[in-house]
């Protein structure tokens, strides 16, 4: 929803969200080089942790960036409770070195877990639950947008009533919550899968229980 942008008369690239996602067991400079990536920088090996940080600052600068997501958080709960605290902190730094808000994305009580031993970082951030996904407008866009993702020749209408409806109940079936977005994303790519494997080309409901099959 937000690319890239060119400014009138200048031309200067704006890039308001930096979406970063933590890899498992993160350290610092894995973390900070993925972020640097994500902000376009060549890969090239800098050593020293603030010449490290002076560039994302820079970046961060140039690109007019208002918002820094963090995703996979939770990958933080296999660390020391020092290298925890110093990833924390360092993410905490980006918000203001790089006049950013910053998102911390994980499970609602891994994420919980992550902030409430540190009294600052309860005041940092504020804790905000994403909603499952239920029938309705918003649900209806969000499959559309996954169903023009798939490499299908028909349209299958994944965003009609009667499919939001199905599909949440195979969400449910399938991780207990109906709606979770990860259930729901499942759910949709293995239809899909067997839609190709059968020559239909389409989602049909019959083929929304395919991830029960293996097909």
């Amino acid at each position: 929803l937000y690319p890239d942008r060119a400014e009138r008369g200048s031309g200067r690239i704006a890039r308001s969200i930096i979406y970063s996602e933590v890899e498992p067991a993160p350290t610092l400079r894995g973390v900070q080089s993925g972020l640097l990536t994500e902000l376009g920088a060549p890969p090239i090996d800098i050593r020293q942790l603030h010449a490290r940080n002076d560039l994302i600052k820079r970046y961060l600068s140039e690109f007019d960036s208002e918002l820094v997501l963090f995703d996979e958080v939770q990958h933080l709960q296999a660390l020391s409770r020092r290298e925890r605290i110093l990833l924390l902190d360092w993410m905490k730094w980006i918000s203001t070195a790089g006049k950013a808000s910053v998102v911390v994305s994980a499970a609602m009580a891994d994420g919980r877990r992550l902030i409430e031993h540190d009294a600052q970082l309860l005041t940092r951030f504020t804790e905000m639950a994403i909603p499952r996904f239920r029938t309705g407008v918003a649900f209806g866009q969000f499959l559309l947008t996954l169903e023009r993702s798939m490499p299908l020749r028909r349209g299958s209408g994944l965003a009609h009533e009667s499919f939001q409806q199905a599909i949440l109940d195979e969400s449910e079936s399938m991780q207990t919550l109906r709606g979770l977005t990860d259930g729901v994303v499942k759910v949709v790519q293995e239809a899909a899968v067997a839609a190709v494997v059968t020559g239909q080309e389409r989602i049909d409901l019959s083929l929304l229980g395919a991830w029960r099959e293996g097909i």
